[in-house]
């Protein structure tokens, strides 16, 4: 069934509508350039979040994909081309031998129609959000120092590109009711992005300077790595399984608070970076041997400390400081690189306990029950001893396997990670919270597997141990940040509008002049 439609009817028909859409021309682009620009200058608030400013500094996913942050991007840019251009009219039909457009009245192709009307505003959004994405992604590759500066900037400019962004975007219609619809629906998604945005700015450099709580120690949040923050929850811990050793029983039930944990194993630039700022002397240094896997066994090989690689034959000048991670380190090192780090960044750290780092391995309030860090399939997430079909002798490339539902890498094999807790044998107790194991003892414990351990030792529930005083070829650690209690933000923003609240080096100048006076 067909329709006839003359240019003069139709005519008549786009005459009789209230607005007219806009057609394409210079509005439409500065339209986007303007979207472009509030975009960026909003996302480089929100970005702090997807950077980690707060605790590491971590950069954006170069593939745009991969980030949430994109998508949020894609909606905002869709939701402005969808308010400016005119996607109603599109119409399905074809023209007859007389030249007259006749319009499919076919149901399918009026769907079809429907669909395309929608899906081309956001097809056009995604496109406009690939602008400030990169833009971002290649900011963010600026120092860690530069880019509080940057953000400081810009965020002035946010008022002024607003009202430009309102003005543009305000319906061309007399009609009050889809006005007020449309300046509703902005101030919600204004207020929304402003409650989603505030708390997570609180925590940069620059929202700290500007409210008077800037520490100095806050630059130096890179040398802790990448975290990922783990929210807390109950779980049942250790396995049943008869195929499992005797160590992870009985199944016990413990509960956790929130915490950050590194998304990867320390590397070795990291710890060379404590070791290059520090006197201090590790444990293999002062015992001048380390151990060595050789065919089935460890062996003592002298000399070798946390320079050399797994195999004990190739110091860290060798290969990429910033892609392996540190092995040869004890217990007592990976504390005192825990320690040096909190004096630096002025934050807590310290090594996982066994408790927290099963709950992070089975992906905490997400877990799915699955036998391997992020998959029951061990080849996608783990390097052990048959994931290359042949036996490896030194760690592995951090982050190359799939990384878990909590964004964590190499919580499966790769190299043994060292836990804060004595080792000991679990406790058939009613429910645990925060343990923190034995207060004492002669081994501490060891979770995860390495890259020659069997796919037993790489579960998730398994447990290990070794003498407090040793070091091994394929030893390393991922550290924890404990999460302080903190104001609300609103009380930070009273406080440092009305002057109630001074930083401790402001106080200490205080202080100070007092003295002189």
């Amino acid at each position: 069934m067909t329709k006839d439609f003359t240019e003069n009817n139709y005519s008549e028909k786009s005459e009789n509508k209230e607005a007219t859409p806009l057609k394409p021309g210079i509005l439409p682009i500065l339209f986007s350039i303007l979207t472009s620009a509030i975009i960026l200058t909003i996302g480089l608030v929100f970005i702090t979040s997807a950077l980690g400013m707060d605790t590491s500094g971590n950069i954006i996913p170069k593939q745009f994909y991969q980030s949430g942050f994109y998508w949020v991007l894609a909606v905002i840019a869709s939701i402005g081309v969808l308010a400016r251009e005119g996607f109603s009219d599109i119409r399905i039909g074809s023209k007859d031998s007389s030249g007259r457009f006749r319009e499919s009245m076919d149901i399918s192709d009026q769907m079809g129609a429907g669909c395309m009307s929608m899906l081309q505003p956001f097809a056009i959004g995604a496109g406009f959000a690939l602008i400030p994405y990169y833009l971002l992604y290649w900011l963010a590759g600026l120092t860690i120092k530069a880019f509080p500066y940057i953000l400081t900037g810009l965020i002035g400019a946010i008022a002024i590109t607003l009202v430009v962004f309102f003005i543009l975007l305000t319906p061309r219609t007399s009609g009050k009711g889809i006005r007020i619809a449309y300046h509703l629906v902005m101030f919600v998604v204004a207020a929304g992005i402003l409650l989603l945005v505030l708390p997570i700015v609180s925590n940069t450099m620059a929202f700290m300077k500007i409210t008077g709580t800037y520490d100095e120690r806050a630059e130096n949040y890179y040398l802790a790595g990448e975290l990922e923050m783990v929210k807390g929850g109950t779980f049942m811990m250790g396995s049943n399984d008869s195929i499992m050793p005797e160590n992870v029983k009985p199944v016990h039930e413990v509960e956790l608070s929130d915490f950050y944990m590194g998304k990867y194993e320390v590397t070795l630039k990291q710890f060379f970076d404590f070791m290059e700022d520090s006197a201090y002397v590790t444990t293999a240094e002062k015992n001048r041997y380390s151990y060595v896997l050789k065919e089935q066994e460890y062996e003592r090989v002298r000399d070798v400390n946390w320079k050399y690689s797994g195999k004990g034959d190739t110091t860290y000048f060798s290969w990429g400081k910033e892609e392996f991670p540190v092995v040869h380190v004890s217990r007592k090192d990976a504390m005192a690189f825990c320690e040096w780090l909190s004096g630096k960044t002025g934050q807590h750290f310290r090594l996982p306990t066994e408790a927290e780092w099963e709950y992070a391995a089975r992906d905490g309030k997400k877990d799915k029950g699955r036998i391997y860090s992020g998959s029951n399939n061990n080849k996608k997430v783990a390097w052990y001893e048959n994931s290359k079909g042949r036996r490896s002798w030194r760690p592995h490339k951090i982050g190359k396997k799939k990384k878990s539902k909590l964004g964590f890498y190499d919580m499966s094999g790769n190299v043994r990670e060292l836990c804060s807790d004595y080792y000991d044998s679990y406790n058939d107790s009613e429910l645990q919270i925060n343990p923190k194991g034995p207060e004492s003892g002669s081994f501490v414990s060891v979770r995860g597997g390495g890259y020659n351990s069997s796919y037993l030792q790489i579960r998730v529930n398994a447990r290990d141990s070794v003498k407090v005083m040793n070091t091994y070829g394929d030893l390393g650690f991922r550290i924890v940040r404990e999460i302080e209690d903190e104001p609300p933000v609103y009380k930070v923003l009273i406080n440092a509008v009305f002057k109630k609240d001074k930083t401790e080096s402001s106080k200490a100048e205080d202080e100070e002049g007092i003295e002189k006076e």
